[in-house]
């Protein structure tokens, strides 16, 4: 009889994860290892300690807690680090909660369907939530009569997630990754969606880790924020780990100069830390001569420039006139001596965009400060939105910076 039940069970997880189309899983599986292997769990080891982590931890009600940082400063390997030790806390806790992680890359793995397959996968996966795999398998058997591929139906994906989080009788916490990473209307159906279900869906705990784009934090008002902000310590570490990758016949006096002046430039960027390291590997530098002079040119990666290319692509939407505006705002940025406002910004661009308009009051009318920021908001330092007059907007990094300058020389 036993041998029945179980062949019943992987009959329908066969049914599941083909309807669910989860092919992707694996490569996810991958980079998972990849990102554990590459981490520094000694720079994400505050988070324990931080104030606003332990009060989503401890508060017993649904609640969200978002990750913010710039792009390639350590959310990723963050979240891989607070799914961990959700895990190792989980162990100990009765009745045990589930965790499932997901992590959005672009847009095919960020598209809202994907994620919630992935969500649903997860938790029929759980061998404390076996249980539900037989109902699921009929709910989805009887959509099939009205649905050719309700897989790919939005709606109906958020029915059968939301209809089973309200069923289970133990703590669930979703880890979700790079939501910024979906495009426009996957991401504001999953935050509307995940908005929804914290209402509805007792002991849920969502976190979620973004670039820090206005279009986000509004629609996460509610949720406790922690924001990746550089920290010297956290950069000795990572730098530490990272030079682990040079070559072990590099000098120790060519890996203590090396570590040393990443250490001073990095200012958050684990990314351009990394992309620096594969040049001078790339570049086969070994006397401290070569090194020294490679330091002190320090150019920018190419494969950083291709990073930061294809995300101005992706804000701009390769529409002219949204990169001119990218452009213009970014080289503002770039040749400043010190932080803009975010008005003061939006109107020196249009003061340098603007044709045959003669009067203060036109010009007015043609600044839209918000349209702005949504174009170049992964090349700022979180700002505050709520503070339009206040000097603080500037580059994530000294890399962008170059990366501008040199965007500038080719387009002239």
């Amino acid at each position: 009889m036993d041998i029945l039940v179980d062949i019943k069970k992987m009959l329908y997880f066969q049914d599941i994860s083909r309807w669910l189309k989860l092919d992707k899983l694996g490569h996810q599986s991958q980079m998972l290892g990849e990102w554990q292997r590459d981490r520094e769990n000694k720079a994400c080891e505050f988070l324990l300690e931080d104030t606003r982590f332990n009060t989503w931890y401890n508060t017993p009600e649904s609640r969200q807690l978002v990750i913010l940082g710039a792009k390639g400063h350590g959310k990723t390997f963050t979240m891989t680090f607070l799914a961990e030790e959700l895990e190792r806390r989980n162990r100990y806790q009765l009745p045990r909660p589930v965790l499932c992680q997901y992590y959005c890359r672009d847009d095919e793995t960020g598209k809202a369907t994907n994620v919630l397959c992935a969500l649903i996968y997860s938790l029929l996966n759980h061998k404390q939530l076996e249980g539900l795999q037989k109902p699921f398998h009929e709910r989805y058997r009887e959509a099939l009569g009205s649905d050719l591929d309700p897989a790919s139906n939005i709606f109906t994906l958020e029915k059968f997630l939301g209809s089973m989080l309200r069923t289970i009788d133990r703590p669930i916490v979703f880890v979700i990754d790079g939501i910024d990473e979906c495009d426009d209307s996957s991401q504001n159906s999953l935050l509307n969606f995940l908005n929804s279900i914290l209402q509805t869906a007792s002991g849920l705990k969502i976190i979620l880790s973004a670039r820090p784009r206005q279009e986000i934090l509004d629609r996460l008002d509610d949720a406790i924020r922690i924001e990746l902000a550089p920290d010297p310590k956290r950069d000795f570490f990572i730098v530490e780990k990272t030079i682990k990758k040079l070559p072990r016949r590099l000098s120790p006096d060519a890996k203590a100069q090396i570590q040393k002046s990443l250490s001073e430039r990095m200012q958050g960027s684990g990314i351009w830390t990394k992309m620096i390291v594969e040049l001078i590997n790339a570049r086969r530098l070994m006397t401290k001569d070569a090194i020294d002079q490679f330091l002190e040119a320090l150019p920018l990666p190419q494969e950083l420039s291709k990073v930061y290319n294809s995300l101005l692509s992706r804000c701009t939407s390769d529409d002219d006139e949204n990169w001119q505006l990218a452009d213009t705002a970014l080289r503002g940025l770039a040749f400043s001596h010190r932080p803009l406002s975010i008005l003061e910004l939006a109107w020196a661009v249009e003061m340098s965009l603007a044709q045959n308009v003669r009067t203060v009051h036109a010009l007015a009318k043609m600044v839209d400060h918000q349209r702005v920021m949504e174009l170049i908001h992964p090349f700022i330092a979180s700002p505050d939105y709520d503070e339009p007059r206040k000097p603080q907007v500037r580059l994530t990094h000294q890399s962008v910076k170059e990366w501008v300058r040199q965007m500038e020389i080719v387009v002239n």
